[in-house]
């Protein structure tokens, strides 16, 4: 049965119910899993087969209300700072790549700048919204948006900068 929240309640006594039923919910997949196990280990009797797509369709359920549930505890007894700190994960698709209008184009299917700096904003900009210190990460993903003949100037000048 899903479980529901109403209400946002503060008070230690719901901390403690919503670490009750996150343990209960875990004993709960556990049991699943076990099941699971044994249907794959029976895998060749048609019912087993059942069971295991069954009891995986419960288990997912259950890992996604334990992470929901885990989501509910974090924000009621994280303070607002700890939840500032939470950073998005940037993948490679959301970097801009540099490559400038008047080179070579290296990626067609990415814009082109009319100078380093306004790449470089761009790259800021990105990098910032998920949540990052720009001042921290910047050399962890520049080199990831250059192209391979660009590595020399990437090693001599970019990485030598402090900020």
């Amino acid at each position: 049965t899903p479980i529901v929240i109403d209400t946002v309640d503060t008070s230690s006594a719901r901390v403690l119910q919503l670490n009750d039923t996150i343990d209960e919910l875990c004993k709960r997949r556990q049991t699943l899993a076990d099941i699971l196990t044994q249907a794959v280990i029976d895998i060749a009797d048609e019912t087993s087969t059942a069971t295991a797509e069954e009891a995986q369709v419960k288990t997912d359920k259950i890992t996604f209300q334990i992470d929901a549930l885990g989501n509910v505890l974090y924000d009621l007894t994280s303070t607002e700072k700890e939840r500032e700190k939470i950073v998005t994960k940037i993948n490679f698709s959301d970097l801009p790549m540099f490559q400038l209008k008047s080179q070579e184009t290296y990626w067609p299917n990415h814009m082109k700048y009319s100078s380093v700096e306004q790449f470089l904003k761009t790259l800021e900009k990105v990098i910032a919204a998920s949540g990052n210190n720009i001042e921290e990460v910047w050399c962890r993903y520049i080199c990831l948006t250059l192209p391979y003949d660009h590595d020399s100037w990437l090693e001599t000048d970019l990485k030598r900068c402090k900020t």
